[in-house]
């Protein structure tokens, strides 16, 4: 697994204060060709991952934005080709996932939780720090903790 904390520089910081561009993937699947050029804020973050952090180039992101308000969270699951699954009902899972905190906002929860053996029984937190950016291997299950209070959004991506 690989923290960064300070990821992004402030041009793309600034674009993400705008609530307005988080909600055009808000609960929405959206998919960057990786070969081509990116078209939005999201697909020049997915690229930037990939290079500052030598990543394998598959062939393509999925990606989406999770948004949990107050008293919301998400339960231990694992993320996969959202399509793929569909169609064949079969899980395949993401090469890698990845998850990056880029909008400021005050909140309360909302932990990234992953555990440290197959029992579930401890787990290691990560904290939603502003501008951190976490990469986990494609077999971890995670969950994220219940938001006490405020808005927890986060952009992932795999």
């Amino acid at each position: 697994m690989i923290v960064v904390d300070d990821f992004l520089d402030k041009d793309l910081i600034k674009t993400l204060q705008d609530l307005a561009v988080w909600d055009h993937v808000i609960d929405n699947y959206s998919w960057y060709q990786y070969s081509n050029e990116p078209s939005n804020v999201w697909e020049q973050i997915i690229a930037v991952t990939v290079s500052n952090l030598n990543l394998p180039e598959p062939l393509g992101f999925e990606y989406w934005c999770n948004k949990l308000s107050e008293n919301e969270f998400l339960p231990w699951h694992q993320d996969k080709d959202e399509r793929a699954t569909g169609l064949k009902q079969e899980i395949i899972p993401s090469e890698y996932s990845c998850v990056y905190y880029g909008y400021s906002s005050e909140f309360w929860g909302g932990m990234l939780e992953i555990p440290v053996e197959d029992t579930k029984a401890e787990v290691e937190r990560i904290a939603p720090r502003f501008n951190r950016l976490v990469v986990m291997p494609k077999h971890l299950e995670h969950r994220v903790t219940r938001v006490w209070k405020g808005h927890r959004l986060a952009f992932s991506f795999g």
